[in-house]
């Protein structure tokens, strides 16, 4: 007889620890998975604050290329202020907590033909300019490399960073339209119309210079030469009888107080829709448009209320027929603030003088030939 037999319990084999070194491989990954990810988190914080200092620095600096010496025939610019106004931005900005620097060679200034067209070359040979271009830097040469935090323990302490901006204003208007997309847009087209040639002989240096003109808010005017010469808007030369160098700018039978309201604040949209949405030179540069009656003693308030102020006129090259039909051929669009009213006495005139104008609701792709001194407002471009 087989006797019972007594069961054992059965062992547990014996398993090594290789728990230990396989955490320990896969704390290393994560450490260095978090030093990558907080050290990129802020490498691109710190990025994003430089570019906001380049973009500030680029558009004062691009600000301050409206030269005087322009307005009187130079081509020259002073680039003091230009200078100045990048330098000031930039360290007004702060980037990874340093306060950013820089130097002359981190500014350029150039021209931009197309500023629409990111092909278009930043030509630094051709002037007037017309941008700015300005580089931020963290680097050994400039402010010092970014200090990184977990990187270090991969030897990788700093990291250089740089960024750079173009601010431009364009030129070549063609025209005026309003932008649904922006509100409170104000246009500076007065409803008066020049002779080219008078305005050219002006801008090359001709004829008298006894106003001093601050384009700078308030806009004041004292006596006294500024180097900017002045011509008369009315009474001139080339024009019909009847007409005075007055325009419709939107309906054809524009009265007395719909003139003063332009004059005051500008032709508005519902204007701008009565011709067709937008006033704008044609593809062989001009715009046939109706005259009004003329001058009348009654826009003298409209006109000293806006004295000193950036303004833009039209110039023609032609003229015919009288008065309220007569018609006008314009070619070009030009800047210029209003100087001098006299029209309650016999000697009536209204003196003008060329000015930089800024307007929001100007249309640029233009030549040289199509505008003067009147620019759209300046935006970063690249």
């Amino acid at each position: 007889m087989i006797g019972n037999l007594k069961s054992s319990p059965l062992r547990a084999s014996k398993r090594r620890g290789a728990v230990l070194p396989l955490v320990a491989a896969l704390a290393v990954v994560l450490i260095g998975m978090l030093a990558f990810s907080i050290d990129l988190g802020y490498i691109s914080l710190v990025r994003g604050q430089m570019q906001s200092a380049a973009d500030a620095a680029a558009l004062a600096s691009a600000s301050q290329l409206f030269d005087r010496d322009l307005l009187s025939g130079g081509t020259t610019q002073s680039l003091t202020n230009a200078d100045a106004q990048a330098a000031k931005f930039a360290a007004a900005n702060a980037a990874g907590g340093v306060s950013l620097t820089i130097a002359s060679s981190d500014v350029q200034y150039g021209y931009i033909a197309d500023p629409r067209d990111p092909a278009s070359p930043f030509d630094t040979t051709r002037t007037p300019y017309n941008s700015a271009k300005v580089k931020v830097q963290r680097t050994t040469a400039r402010n010092g490399e970014l200090g990184l935090f977990f990187a270090r323990i991969f030897n990788q302490g700093s990291l250089p960073l740089e960024a750079t901006a173009t601010a431009t204003y364009e030129g070549g208007v063609t025209g005026f339209k309003f932008n649904s997309n922006y509100s409170n847009q104000r246009c500076t087209l007065l409803p008066f119309t020049l002779d080219y040639d008078i305005w050219d002989k002006a801008c090359a240096g001709l004829g008298p210079d006894a106003w001093t003109h601050n384009s700078k808010a308030p806009y004041g005017v004292t006596a006294g030469a500024d180097t900017v010469h002045e011509m008369k808007l009315y009474p001139t030369k080339n024009m019909t009888p009847g007409n005075f160098g007055t325009w419709d700018i939107g309906s054809g039978n524009n009265s007395s107080s719909d003139i003063e309201r332009q004059i005051l604040y500008g032709p508005n949209k519902a204007d701008l829709d009565l011709m067709g949405g937008d006033v704008k030179l044609g593809s062989d540069g001009k715009l046939k448009v109706s005259g009004d009656t003329g001058i009348s003693a009654g826009f003298k308030d409209a006109l000293l209320a806006i004295k000193g102020q950036p303004r833009t006129i039209a110039l023609h090259e032609k003229v015919v027929g009288n008065g309220d039909n007569s018609q006008y051929t314009l070619v070009r669009f030009v800047g210029c603030t209003i100087l001098d009213v006299r029209l309650n006495t016999t000697n009536k005139y209204i003196t003008i003088q060329p000015c930089h104008t800024v307007d929001p609701t100007a249309q640029g792709g233009g030549s040289g030939s199509s505008s003067n001194f009147v620019y759209t407002p300046l935006r970063l471009t690249r």
